[in-house]
């Protein structure tokens, strides 16, 4: 099979009983029997298509850059809960014997205002305070780039002749860095779906017959988007009663193996429970 690309915005597309056209801004005409839109959490196609969605202004900021660190990462991911907001620490591949991570920080309002357009010194002063007996000396070494963090859900993942997968369907909070694999699972689980549709010779554009890939993927992402948006608001939140009660649930979490396979299955396959070969 072969495939073509083109660097041209969609501007409308007409279904019809036996496919879709999509016209592209230089007047092209493609003919199919799906369009999947992966076109980021702004989806122009699912605008096109009036697809509903939820939208949750989360009121924090992304802070991402990357650190160079005197010692070894060991190929760890941290995440510590600091009182402005989750921040995770994850590692990258040593170059010329140096030793680099990617830093991904969910900053409180009104937190922000205090390192954003400031420089990097307070930043790095901030991961040295936290991080320096894991990593050593630190210093930033890439451009510090922000944003503004929000939910946005499509509710619903299909309509006739139309898929939204990845950001366009479910764009989530970044806290334990889920969005990612939520978004491979649904490009394995679209793989799966139009592989059986395709062998059984259905017309693989059929809301009908997306809704058996819609059904499965929707669960698995509500389930994480809960997840993940709770988790934000329980760590986030300054209540004296919610610290008490957080720093006692990090403890018990700390010592409960359960709870600690249960979380770590779900987020790398998936599934709540892990599945052993015998």
């Amino acid at each position: 099979k072969k495939i073509f690309k083109y660097d041209n915005k969609l501007l409308k597309f007409s279904r019809k009983p036996e496919g879709v056209l999509a016209i592209l801004e230089n007047n092209y005409v493609i003919e199919s029997k799906l369009i999947i839109g992966a076109d980021g959490k702004n989806s122009y196609l699912r605008k096109l298509a009036n697809i509903e969605y939820r939208h949750k202004n989360y009121k924090q900021k992304a802070f991402t850059f990357n650190i160079e660190h005197e010692k070894l990462h060991k190929n760890l991911a941290i995440e510590k809960f600091l009182e402005e907001g989750p921040l995770a620490i994850l590692p990258i591949k040593s170059k010329n014997n140096k030793n680099y991570s990617s830093v991904v920080w969910s900053c409180n309002f009104p937190d922000y205002y205090k390192y954003h357009n400031k420089g990097e010194k307070k930043l790095e002063l901030l991961i040295q305070s936290y991080f320096e007996r894991i990593y050593g000396k630190i210093k930033i070494c890439t451009k510090v780039k922000t944003w503004n963090l929000s939910l946005t859900h499509a509710k619903k993942y299909v309509d006739e002749r139309i898929l939204l997968l990845g950001d366009s369907a479910h764009s989530i909070h970044p806290l334990a860095g889920q969005g990612f694999n939520l978004t491979i699972r649904g490009i394995q689980k679209v793989y799966d779906f139009a592989d059986a549709e395709i062998n059984s010779s259905k017309d693989i554009g059929k809301e009908k017959y997306l809704f058996n890939y819609s059904k499965k993927h929707y669960l698995d992402a509500t389930l994480l988007i809960i997840v993940t948006d709770k988790l934000n608001l329980f760590f986030s939140n300054s209540n004296f009663l919610l610290k008490n009660l957080r720093r006692s649930g990090i403890a018990l979490f700390s010592r409960s193996n359960l709870a600690r396979n249960v979380f770590k299955n779900y987020a790398t396959r998936g599934s709540l429970l892990s599945i052993k070969n015998d």
